[in-house]
């Protein structure tokens, strides 16, 4: 038996011009962009005394519109133009479905989060993506300025592969001063996170519980007019699996690295 385990990515959106070397207060801009996201994965499972080795690519373009909606709302609305991913496991099964997904998503204009929405007819797959790319914008609760830091916590429930969990993901960043994107000017903001996984349910016919933890490091650029104008990030997790029918247990190691850029 070979356990899917999938990390999300983390996606992004954009327009630009230098950061100001004074402090700021960060707001994301109304706009389109589009975006492309590459990701490689691997991962260890160990089971039984024996060890599996996956690995898995991935590519997904998005369009990300950023409308106004209120003084303290901005509306994301996102589709998922593109995915394409292939291994050792072969392409995910239905991710072909998975291409014009859209997702709608509600933000205060620093990025904390509201609520999303997806079509009711969406596959839980699909779903699992699109809970993902709804909390894509970073909250930069702060001015920005060399030295700026400051913190988050994004908790809630999120269903996949058949196992209802819950996660919490604690980040923090600090800005360590500019760079260039693309030619642009850009405050490099460094990430790190951690976060823990609880849940119970049923994968491929068999009860299971299952529990995580993960830690992440990366960076994230934003130029002073409000944009993410890309990213890079790794994540390391450990995921122990219990088939609870036969007492069995399934530890999964997973390396994950992702890259978005923007492409407009």
């Amino acid at each position: 038996m070979i356990v899917r385990v999938i990390v999300p990515a983390v996606l992004l959106a954009a327009a630009l011009v230098a950061p100001s070397a004074e402090a700021q207060q960060f707001e994301y801009t109304p706009g389109t962009a589009h975006y492309r996201v590459t990701s490689n994965i691997k991962a260890s499972q160990a089971m039984m005394g024996q060890t599996s080795d996956i690995e898995q690519t991935g590519s997904q373009t998005i369009t990300m519109a950023i409308a106004r909606r209120a003084k303290d709302t901005l509306a994301l609305d996102i589709t998922l133009d593109s995915v394409t991913s292939g291994g050792t496991m072969g392409p995910a099964q239905g991710i072909e479905k998975m291409n014009g997904l859209k997702v709608q998503a509600f933000v205060s204009p620093n990025g904390a989060f509201y609520s999303y929405r997806v079509p009711s007819d969406t596959s839980q797959m699909a779903a699992s993506l699109a809970e993902q790319i709804a909390h894509m914008l970073p909250r930069v609760p702060t001015a920005i300025s060399k030295g700026a830091t400051w913190a988050d916590t994004v908790s809630g429930k999120v269903s996949q592969s058949g196992i209802e969990m819950t996660r919490q993901i604690i980040s923090t960043y600090m800005v360590e001063g500019d760079t260039t994107i693309g030619g642009v000017k850009a405050w490099n903001v460094s990430r790190k996170s951690s976060a823990t996984t609880s849940g119970v349910g049923a994968a491929q016919g068999q009860p299971m519980t299952l529990q995580g933890t993960s830690t992440g490091s990366g960076h994230v650029y934003l130029s002073a007019s409000g944009s993410m104008l890309g990213s890079d990030g790794i994540e390391d997790v450990q995921t122990k699996i219990t088939l609870t029918a036969q007492g069995m247990e399934v530890n999964v190691t997973t390396h994950a690295a992702t890259t978005i850029q923007k492409t407009n």
